[in-house]
């Protein structure tokens, strides 16, 4: 096979993978469980009081992530925010190198909005739902959990960030 045909193939399923699973997405409603950094498990919902809400799907490990902090604490201003950590693990475990990095990173941002962690099983959920393939993720849902818009990738680019401002101007 030529190099072009598996470039253009690629392309194709890209493209075609960009359309379609926003769409799919948008039909759900998140109905998930996270766990809040002392270890209580919670329905997401308890933190969003049927409001419009953005989920910032983050971790320590990921420098787009923690670049663009500032840049989502200013989102905060104009809609509520929910932060997801993904943690690697697959329950919670204070005892975990993993965990000590979340709260040292979390501590050093000075993040302005509340924060849940969520493990393999719940993420596997999570994905379904809206099946991101990279972080940082922002889920855009409605007052009732219906999901109407979500982006992958840094919002660092003014396009993302101003679409992503549309968006949420569009729900008030």
């Amino acid at each position: 096979m030529s190099d072009s045909y598996i470039l253009s193939r690629r392309a194709l399923l890209t493209a075609v993978t960009g359309l379609l699973i926003p769409r799919i997405a948008q039909a759900s409603t998140l109905d998930l469980q996270v766990y809040t950094e002392k270890g209580t498990q919670h329905d997401l919902r308890d933190y969003t009081s049927d409001r419009p809400f953005l989920l910032n799907i983050w971790s320590q490990w990921c420098a787009p992530c923690i670049k663009e902090m500032p840049q989502v604490n200013l989102l905060a201003k104009k809609v509520s925010i929910v932060g997801i950590a993904i943690m690697e693990g697959t329950s919670y475990d204070p005892e975990t190198k993993e965990w000590e990095d979340f709260q040292r990173v979390r501590n050093q941002l000075d993040i302005g909005y509340p924060n849940v962690l969520m493990y393999k099983p719940e993420r596997v959920l999570l994905q379904k739902e809206a099946p991101f393939k990279q972080i940082p993720t922002f889920i855009l849902c409605d007052k009732d959990g219906k999901i109407t818009h979500w982006q992958q990738g840094s919002i660092e680019l003014t396009d993302k960030k101003k679409e992503l401002e549309q968006k949420i101007e569009e729900l008030f």
